[in-house]
């Protein structure tokens, strides 16, 4: 398993959600920068 996958499923674990239901944006939309994105993604914060 890559290390992205298991970062976003471990997150997904955490309730941090990719989609909110009926929605095309989630919680990593939030992130205003790449590196944001990827903390968020590394840390699940």
């Amino acid at each position: 398993m890559e290390e992205l996958e298991k970062c976003l499923l471990r997150n997904k674990d955490n309730g941090i959600v990719y989609y909110y239901e009926g929605q095309f944006v989630g919680d990593y939309d939030k992130c205003q920068t790449e590196e944001e994105l990827i903390v968020m993604i590394k840390t699940g914060k």
